[in-house]
Protein backbone atom coordinates (compact mmCIF):
# COMPACT_ATOMS: atom_id res chain seq x y z
CA UNK A 1 0.00 0.00 0.00
CA UNK A 2 0.73 3.42 -0.11
CA UNK A 3 2.32 5.34 2.76
CA UNK A 4 0.73 8.51 4.00
CA UNK A 5 2.49 12.06 4.36
CA UNK A 6 2.37 11.97 7.99
CA UNK A 7 3.81 8.30 7.63
CA UNK A 8 6.83 9.29 5.45
CA UNK A 9 7.02 12.56 7.61
CA UNK A 10 8.06 11.21 10.32
CA UNK A 11 10.21 8.03 9.11
CA UNK A 12 12.26 11.06 7.39
CA UNK A 13 12.66 12.54 11.27
CA UNK A 14 14.00 9.33 12.57
CA UNK A 15 16.38 8.79 9.47
CA UNK A 16 17.35 12.42 10.19
CA UNK A 17 17.72 11.64 13.76
CA UNK A 18 20.42 9.10 12.96
CA UNK A 19 21.91 10.64 11.12
CA UNK A 20 20.88 8.78 8.65
CA UNK A 21 19.51 11.42 5.82
CA UNK A 22 20.61 15.42 5.64
CA UNK A 23 17.71 18.03 4.97
CA UNK A 24 19.64 20.84 2.81
CA UNK A 25 17.24 23.76 3.12
CA UNK A 26 16.13 26.36 0.76
CA UNK A 27 18.53 29.45 0.51
CA UNK A 28 16.67 32.56 1.53
CA UNK A 29 19.24 35.53 0.85
CA UNK A 30 17.27 38.58 2.15
CA UNK A 31 14.21 39.03 4.40
CA UNK A 32 12.53 41.09 1.97
CA UNK A 33 13.73 39.74 -1.19
CA UNK A 34 11.24 40.04 -4.08
CA UNK A 35 12.11 36.79 -5.44
CA UNK A 36 10.11 33.86 -4.15
CA UNK A 37 11.50 31.00 -3.65
CA UNK A 38 9.89 27.97 -2.84
CA UNK A 39 11.07 26.97 0.80
CA UNK A 40 10.56 23.40 1.10
CA UNK A 41 13.94 21.02 2.02
CA UNK A 42 15.16 18.79 0.06
CA UNK A 43 16.21 15.17 1.88
CA UNK A 44 19.79 13.55 0.90
CA UNK A 45 21.17 10.40 2.64
CA UNK A 46 24.17 11.28 4.34
CA UNK A 47 26.16 8.90 2.26
CA UNK A 48 24.91 8.13 -1.27
CA UNK A 49 27.13 4.32 -0.79
CA UNK A 50 23.72 3.51 1.57
CA UNK A 51 21.78 4.31 -1.33
CA UNK A 52 24.06 2.41 -3.70
CA UNK A 53 23.91 -0.35 -1.83
CA UNK A 54 20.01 -0.37 -1.40
CA UNK A 55 19.87 -0.63 -4.60
CA UNK A 56 22.17 -3.25 -5.41
CA UNK A 57 24.38 -1.00 -7.31
CA UNK A 58 27.59 -2.37 -8.93
CA UNK A 59 29.93 -0.65 -10.93
CA UNK A 60 28.96 -2.17 -14.29
CA UNK A 61 24.76 -1.66 -13.71
CA UNK A 62 26.03 2.25 -12.80
CA UNK A 63 27.37 2.43 -15.69
CA UNK A 64 24.33 1.22 -17.99
CA UNK A 65 22.25 3.97 -15.66
CA UNK A 66 23.50 7.61 -16.16
CA UNK A 67 20.52 9.04 -14.51
CA UNK A 68 21.27 6.93 -11.42
CA UNK A 69 24.82 7.24 -11.52
CA UNK A 70 24.25 11.37 -11.45
CA UNK A 71 21.54 11.10 -8.53
CA UNK A 72 24.21 9.34 -6.74
CA UNK A 73 27.34 12.01 -8.10
CA UNK A 74 25.12 14.31 -6.86
CA UNK A 75 24.47 13.20 -3.39
CA UNK A 76 28.23 12.56 -3.07
CA UNK A 77 29.16 15.90 -4.05
CA UNK A 78 26.67 18.00 -2.16
CA UNK A 79 27.85 15.70 1.27
CA UNK A 80 31.44 16.90 0.47
CA UNK A 81 30.17 20.72 -0.06
CA UNK A 82 28.43 20.35 3.40
CA UNK A 83 31.54 18.88 4.98
CA UNK A 84 33.79 22.03 3.35
CA UNK A 85 30.79 24.88 4.23
CA UNK A 86 30.55 23.93 7.40
CA UNK A 87 34.30 23.48 8.20
CA UNK A 88 34.15 26.88 7.06
CA UNK A 89 31.39 28.58 9.14
CA UNK A 90 28.74 28.51 5.96
CA UNK A 91 25.89 26.73 5.23
CA UNK A 92 25.03 25.03 2.62
CA UNK A 93 21.24 25.11 0.48
CA UNK A 94 19.21 24.75 -2.49
CA UNK A 95 17.66 27.17 -4.72
CA UNK A 96 14.67 27.03 -6.58
CA UNK A 97 12.50 30.26 -6.98
CA UNK A 98 8.81 30.60 -8.61
CA UNK A 99 10.03 31.27 -11.80
CA UNK A 100 11.31 27.22 -12.04
CA UNK A 101 15.07 28.38 -11.63
CA UNK A 102 17.07 26.49 -9.94
CA UNK A 103 20.52 25.26 -9.04
CA UNK A 104 21.65 22.49 -7.76
CA UNK A 105 23.33 24.33 -4.11
CA UNK A 106 23.81 27.64 -2.96
CA UNK A 107 27.00 27.51 -0.16
CA UNK A 108 26.10 30.73 1.71
CA UNK A 109 27.86 32.74 4.70
CA UNK A 110 25.79 35.33 7.36
CA UNK A 111 26.39 38.74 5.74
CA UNK A 112 25.32 38.17 2.12
CA UNK A 113 28.09 36.06 0.97
CA UNK A 114 26.73 33.33 -1.74
CA UNK A 115 28.46 31.26 -4.12
CA UNK A 116 25.45 29.39 -6.59
CA UNK A 117 26.99 25.85 -7.75
CA UNK A 118 25.88 23.00 -10.33
CA UNK A 119 26.91 19.70 -9.72
CA UNK A 120 27.11 17.84 -13.61
CA UNK A 121 28.53 14.50 -13.87
CA UNK A 122 29.21 15.37 -17.35
CA UNK A 123 31.55 17.92 -19.09
CA UNK A 124 28.71 18.00 -21.55
CA UNK A 125 26.68 19.55 -19.73
CA UNK A 126 29.04 22.30 -17.82
CA UNK A 127 27.48 24.80 -20.35
CA UNK A 128 23.87 24.64 -19.61
CA UNK A 129 25.36 24.62 -15.91
CA UNK A 130 27.01 27.87 -15.86
CA UNK A 131 23.62 29.41 -18.30
CA UNK A 132 21.72 28.55 -14.92
CA UNK A 133 23.96 29.78 -12.26
CA UNK A 134 24.45 33.09 -14.59
CA UNK A 135 20.19 33.08 -14.95
CA UNK A 136 20.32 32.83 -10.87
CA UNK A 137 22.96 35.43 -10.33
CA UNK A 138 21.02 38.12 -12.55
CA UNK A 139 18.20 37.40 -10.65
CA UNK A 140 19.29 38.03 -7.35
CA UNK A 141 21.53 41.14 -8.31
CA UNK A 142 18.02 42.60 -10.03
CA UNK A 143 16.69 41.85 -7.11
CA UNK A 144 18.97 43.75 -4.59
CA UNK A 145 21.40 40.71 -3.40
CA UNK A 146 24.85 40.99 -3.51
CA UNK A 147 26.70 39.12 -6.77
CA UNK A 148 28.02 35.70 -5.91
CA UNK A 149 31.89 35.58 -4.60
CA UNK A 150 31.87 32.68 -7.08
CA UNK A 151 29.77 30.22 -9.73
CA UNK A 152 30.85 26.69 -9.52
CA UNK A 153 30.14 23.67 -11.60
CA UNK A 154 31.51 20.43 -10.05
CA UNK A 155 32.40 17.76 -12.42
CA UNK A 156 32.73 14.09 -12.45
CA UNK A 157 36.19 14.00 -13.65
CA UNK A 158 38.80 16.43 -15.43
CA UNK A 159 42.49 17.11 -14.73
CA UNK A 160 42.53 20.66 -13.01
CA UNK A 161 40.22 23.09 -12.45
CA UNK A 162 39.79 25.97 -14.34
CA UNK A 163 37.53 29.10 -15.11
CA UNK A 164 35.92 29.88 -18.44
CA UNK A 165 35.67 32.47 -20.44
CA UNK A 166 31.98 33.56 -18.59
CA UNK A 167 33.63 33.35 -15.29
CA UNK A 168 32.49 30.01 -14.11
CA UNK A 169 34.69 27.75 -11.90
CA UNK A 170 34.65 24.20 -13.47
CA UNK A 171 36.09 21.88 -10.88
CA UNK A 172 36.36 18.02 -10.86
CA UNK A 173 35.13 16.93 -7.74
CA UNK A 174 38.60 14.95 -7.22
CA UNK A 175 40.17 18.52 -7.10
CA UNK A 176 37.56 19.89 -4.84
CA UNK A 177 38.92 21.39 -1.56
CA UNK A 178 37.74 23.74 1.45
Amino acid sequence: GEVSRQTAASYISLLARVSFVRDIPAWNPAMRSPVHLRDSKKHHLADPSLAAAALGATPATLLLDFKTLGLLFESLALHDLWVYAQANGMGLYHYHDSRDLEVDAVIAAPGGTWIPVEIKLSSAQIEEASDSLIAVEKRMVAAGNNPPVSKVVIIGFGSQAYVTDRGVQVVPLDVLAP
